[in-house]
């Protein structure tokens, strides 16, 4: 497996020999844009975000880490062989996580009984990922990411536009 937040036009040349199925995981531009503000806030290695107002106008820009979510979500919208890119978006997710769970499964074709589905659909639940020390983040030491300032996971869903590819073995 391979996680990236790398635009269509950004993955290498031996993605697109591989042919790996593709989950593409979106979230709204309103959550992005949120939650971008904050992670710009708390992490270190990155220029501070100004004012909301600021940002706004640097997220609207693709100035900021991984571009434009426009072009970002466009980019993989219109990739070719989209019969290997599976789509959803984190609201499908938070409405029915088992129901996704098993929907990716299956596109992955990797039948997974139930009693897995429900524990992985417990362990995706955001109250418990905020728990997880591998998922939240504060095992980071704290002059990279000042979680002080801000949670990693605050509110609900976290993360940008990610792109996971399954079973594939390029470098």
């Amino acid at each position: 497996m391979f996680a990236t937040h790398f635009h269509y036009n950004m993955m290498p040349t031996s993605f697109f020999k591989v042919k790996p199925k593709v989950l593409y995981v979106m979230r709204n531009p309103k959550d992005v844009f949120t939650s971008s503000f904050h992670y710009y806030g708390m992490a270190s290695y990155l220029v501070k975000p100004g004012s909301q107002t600021e940002f706004l106008h640097k997220f609207l820009e693709g100035k900021v880490v991984f571009g434009s979510w426009f072009d970002h979500v466009k980019g993989w919208i219109n990739a070719e062989d989209k019969d290997r890119i599976m789509f959803i978006s984190y609201e499908e997710m938070i409405m029915d996580l088992k129901d996704s769970v098993t929907r990716m499964a299956t596109f992955l074709e990797k039948p997974l009984e139930d009693a897995v589905i429900e524990k992985i659909a417990d362990r995706c639940v955001f109250k418990n990922m905020k728990k997880n020390k591998m998922s939240n983040y504060s095992l980071v030491p704290s002059e990279f990411m000042d979680q002080k300032k801000s949670e990693f996971l605050r509110k609900g869903v976290f993360c940008f536009n990610d792109v996971h590819t399954v079973d594939c073995k390029f470098y």
